[in-house]
């Protein structure tokens, strides 16, 4: 594999927000707590400390979710039982539960995790550092998780269900399942895939566990601790913070001033409720509400609650609440001896909006990471791309510009249509003065014709253009295939391909290599080219 490393700041993968950021620009610097770099990490293990912290409930619940990995994956027991020490913290990202992984920036997520965890470890060896994936399995929009793109094809995971994705029942997916694996079955890893899959969703019962299976099975060797928050021992832990949230309502307006202050430069994320939690029973995630009575509703249903009733329930059955996208960050870092959250760019941002709100409960404020990103392009398309005289910088441009720019440079006919245009514009000029001699009311109709001829000339202009993409088709189609490959539908590969596509043809070779070339804390596209 050949490795490059293209800085985001130079393709144009960064919005302004993340690049002023990355930067350290003066109008974010209110709006988070530590420079990203590994050397605040003295400081936030610091901060960390002055906060309680659960470790033994913690411990407890992550034994209880990964036992039956503990044989397989030593690393993974030692990580989990090292966190009731001390000196063991975590790193942590989140995500959704896509099905078969989703878009690949869901794999670059977790391998950023793991490798800033390792750095950090070689930086500061007196401690231990945990790599966690925080499972969204609370999330509800099935819509965005149930399907995968894949050699060109969207393959759908059909399920009637809804509620908590965690909760969702694998034994729909077996016709999904299928059809993935059939893409898969010429290629020198499609066995282990098939493998992989089978054991994950065919083994499991929830769409959770299943995600569980199918995340370690990549990264287990890498003491990956894959956590699921819907868990009534751990949400008791959060259970004061929701019990302040349905009676003050504070989260709304902390958030509203820090949004305020934020959007004066930037675009904000996410807008927080009044109430920023959700009502959680199988098949079901809605909305609680506060009516003109002062009593809660849950929206979509006939539920409603007194004061004192929805109070016994978060003593009684605290797992019936679920943060909502303002919520959850606090939730997990109360929760995990955390100190970064490696994130996107859109997770990020909204982030940024958070921090009155972790002082407003006294809870601690992680280093705020941007994942790496990745692309996957075979050799021989990148090739024929060099070959058109195109350098790695032109993938991530417009393809109409980059067919504009290489017509140029073949044989150009738009400057012959202007030269030609100037010397008619002299010509009728002179026609003009001739004319205006004999009859001053002539001169539009000469300017109307030499407009009619200039449009003719455009066409003519526009004709050629036509002509010489037909000539230079197949260069052409080179172009637009290779930058398929880049942004497939306009969306960058990360963000739209399926990992296992890549994985598939190299097997764990392609995890090692991320490992192996992702940097925290710089920002650069990683090319693969395979």
């Amino acid at each position: 594999m050949k490795v490059l490393q293209l800085p985001l700041s130079e393709i144009g993968f960064y919005s302004k927000l993340m690049l002023d950021y990355t930067e350290g620009h003066p109008d974010l610097v209110p709006f988070y707590k530590y420079i990203p770099h590994l050397n605040s990490f003295p400081d936030v293990i610091e901060n960390r400390n002055q906060f309680p912290f659960h470790r033994v409930e913690l411990v407890s619940e992550l034994t209880e979710q990964h036992a039956n990995y503990f044989e397989k994956f030593p690393l993974v027991k030692s990580n989990v039982d090292s966190i009731a020490n001390s000196n063991t913290y975590t790193v942590t990202t989140g995500h959704q539960l896509c099905i078969a992984g989703g878009p690949s920036y869901f794999i670059y997520k977790i391998i950023s995790t793991i490798k800033l965890a390792q750095e950090l470890k070689t930086k500061y060896p007196q401690y231990n550092f945990v790599p966690v994936y925080w499972m969204a399995t609370e999330d509800h929009d099935i819509e965005e998780i149930n399907h995968v793109h894949v050699y060109g094809k969207k393959l759908i995971w059909e399920t009637k269900e809804q509620g908590a994705s965690g909760r969702l029942k694998t034994d729909s997916t077996t016709k999904f399942l299928e059809e993935l694996i059939d893409l898969f079955k010429n290629e020198a890893y499609g066995n282990e895939v098939a493998k992989l899959l089978n054991e994950a969703y065919a083994n499991h019962s929830t769409l959770a566990e299943a995600t569980r299976s199918f995340v370690l099975s990549l990264f287990g060797e890498q003491g990956l601790v894959v956590i699921d928050a819907d868990s009534a021992p751990l949400k008791k832990l959060f259970s004061s913070i929701i019990r302040d949230e349905l009676d003050e309502q504070a989260s709304s307006s902390i958030v509203e001033k820090t949004s305020a202050r934020l959007e004066k430069n930037y675009k904000i994320q996410v807008n927080p409720r009044e109430i920023n939690l959700f009502y959680l029973e199988d098949q079901l995630r809605a909305r609680i509400v506060k009516d003109d009575h002062q009593n809660y509703r849950v929206l979509q249903t006939d539920l409603k609650f007194s004061r004192e009733f929805i109070h016994d329930l978060v003593d009684k059955q605290v797992e019936r609440f679920s943060p909502n996208v303002i919520m959850r960050p606090l939730y997990q870092e109360k929760i995990l001896p955390n100190l970064a959250y490696i994130g996107g760019p859109g997770e990020l941002a909204y982030w940024l909006q958070l921090k009155d709100l972790f002082e407003h409960y006294s809870v601690s404020y992680p280093v705020l990471v941007p994942r790496n990103n990745a692309l996957i392009v075979p050799s021989k398309a990148l090739d024929k791309f060099s070959k058109l005289g195109f350098s790695e910088k032109d993938l991530f441009r417009n393809f109409d510009d980059l067919v504009r720019e290489w017509l140029a440079a073949q044989e150009e006919i738009s400057p012959g249509i202007e030269e030609a245009k100037e010397k008619l514009k002299s010509i009728y000029v002179e026609l003009e003065k001739l004319f205006l001699v004999a009859d001053p009311t002539l001169a539009p109709s000469v300017q109307a014709e030499m407009q009619k001829v200039s449009n003719g000339l455009d066409n003519l202009g526009k004709k050629g253009q036509a002509a010489l993409k037909r000539k230079h088709e197949v260069a052409l189609n080179q172009i637009q295939s290779v930058l398929d490959k880049v942004n497939p539908n306009q969306i960058p590969q990360e963000r739209y391909e399926n990992f296992l596509g890549f994985y598939v043809k190299s097997g764990s070779e392609i995890i090692t290599e991320l490992i192996n070339q992702f940097q925290p804390f710089e920002y650069k596209m990683t090319m693969i080219v395979d």
